[in-house]
């Protein structure tokens, strides 16, 4: 059966080239508004309709199922698209940069939201995502400023890198069981969200997971992590007490970077490793309990208020017990410290 293809055509030979053998048949046509693609038609090829910049709307009949890759990228006045239940595939990009779509219906046969598909869809406010699908692609909502509301089936197990990264106005989202990686920034800068639960399967967290989450107030880390990485918390405002769980063993740079209302922070005695720049400039910290099996801390790990290297730090007052490594590091880097009550040791008892 047919396939709409990618070859320029003029917009008076629309109608009479459907069976051309090139993908992107209506690239770059500007003329075309509105369009129903004729019934028999099996695919959208290819960049068919890429950079239809005044295409509108558009309708696909039944019978189709596949609508392959920028399809219909950069159809910047694209505001309503109908797609039938037959479509069981849709690739990389297809609706990339269609900045005027607002509302989508997926069919439900979909496994799969593609990497990219609805990145710089800035106007899109609503999408119900069918059951089924296993997995959200890299990039997938990147930067749906107005994406208010969405679910994530209970079938999805991978989301992937950044695929929510810049969706500003979601407020809550549930993440389903069996999700086994929050990957690279996947909500980093999703200022709005001020409720997220992520689910005991979840044993990784990447770099920037939930940087710039600046709404969210609390959050509960699963019992199954091992690190928390680069930047992953960072900048998140509204934290003001986070509980660490025991068994991670290490906090990497900047993990908890300019959260600057927390207030309290529990450490777990299973952490080995503090990593440079971990609390910097949590200016609302004022006492942090150091585990004994901590052996390393970066630079500035606690500054409270740094801001450059010739201002004076101010530092939160660190709490050690049985770790002559933290005593160390709070002397040589003239941080204020105590013992807990039971061991009012000094250095020198260390010593000997």
């Amino acid at each position: 059966m047919g396939k709409i293809y990618e070859q320029y055509i003029p917009s008076e030979q629309l109608v009479s080239r459907f069976e051309a053998k090139y993908d992107g048949i209506y690239e770059t046509v500007t003329t075309v508004r509105e369009f129903a693609v004729p019934q028999g038609m099996e695919e959208i090829g290819e960049k068919a309709f890429f950079k239809c910049k005044n295409l509108r709307k558009i309708t696909i009949p039944k019978g189709v199922h596949t609508i392959h890759k920028k399809a219909f990228e950069a159809c910047s006045a694209l505001e309503e698209i109908i797609i039938p239940k037959s479509v069981t595939k849709i690739e990389a990009r297809a609706f990339y940069d269609c900045k005027k779509l607002k509302k989508i219906i997926l069919p439900d046969n979909l496994l799969e939201i593609p990497r990219s598909l609805f990145e710089n869809c800035c106007a899109l406010e609503e999408i119900k995502l069918p059951e089924g699908i296993t997995k959200i692609g890299d990039r997938a909502f990147f930067d749906c400023k107005n994406l208010v509301d969405i679910r994530i089936p209970e079938s999805v197990k991978a989301i992937g890198a950044q695929s929510f990264k810049g969706c500003r106005k979601i407020r809550k989202l549930e993440l389903p069981e069996g999700i086994s990686e929050i990957p690279y920034g996947a909500f980093c800068s999703c200022v709005g969200i001020n409720e997220l639960t992520i689910p005991q399967s979840v044993k990784t967290l990447g770099e920037q997971a939930f940087c710039g989450c600046e709404s969210l107030e609390h959050i509960e880390i699963p019992k199954g992590i091992t690190e928390i990485p680069k930047y992953a918390f960072a900048c998140c405002y509204s934290f003001t007490e986070v509980v660490i769980p025991e068994g991670i063993t290490e906090l990497g740079e900047g993990a908890f970077e300019h959260c600057r209302n927390i207030q309290a922070i529990r450490l777990p005695n299973s952490l080995e490793s503090i990593a440079k720049d971990a609390f910097l400039n949590c200016a609302s910290l004022y006492w942090l309990y150091i585990p004994a099996n901590v052996r390393e801390i970066g630079s500035r790990a606690f500054s409270a208020r740094w801001k450059g290297v010739d201002t004076v730090d101010e530092f939160p007052t660190l709490q050690v017990r049985d770790n002559f490594y933290a005593f160390r590091y709070a002397k040589e880097n003239k941080i204020p410290y105590q013992f807990l009550p039971e061991h009012n040791r000094t250095l020198n008892d260390f010593e000997k």
